[in-house]
């Protein structure tokens, strides 16, 4: 499970809403029996050289970025958050093939550019999506 602060999911929301492709970075927080919380999150570029209203890719040094950040912070890297364009929040085909297990990928999913919807996946055993629950923290 993902649990968030409200006002943490209002600045990502604000942040993604101003980005005209997939849009994506990392978030981090505290891990607590099945709970994954998390405290902040980290935008980083789309590096993807395909069409980036579909597809993103996030530099390998931008990962190595946010685990150093994470060690300095006392947090764990909980998993990796991006847009999808006019599309629902559900995984894509793409998505499958660059996702890593044990990872929580949560997809926000941006209709003219306006927020419509949010949700968490993470791989199974079967290499297959399955939501997880996002739960939003009303401060």
């Amino acid at each position: 499970m993902i649990c968030i602060a409200a006002s943490l999911v209002a600045s990502l929301v604000q942040e993604v809403e101003t980005v005209p492709e997939e849009s994506c970075g990392f978030l981090l927080g505290k891990t607590s029996r099945n709970k994954n919380n998390i405290l902040n999150y980290i935008p980083v570029k789309n590096v993807s050289d395909q069409n980036r209203d579909r597809h993103y890719l996030i530099h390998p040094k931008d990962y190595l970025q946010a685990e150093a950040l994470a060690m300095k912070t006392q947090t764990q890297m909980i998993g990796i958050y991006h847009t999808h364009l006019d599309w629902p929040a559900i995984p894509s085909e793409t998505d499958l093939l660059s996702a890593f297990p044990n990872v929580s990928y949560v997809i926000i999913s941006l209709n003219n550019l306006r927020f419509s919807d949010i949700k968490s996946w993470r791989l199974n055993d079967t290499n297959q999506f399955i939501e997880e629950k996002f739960h939003i923290i009303t401060e």
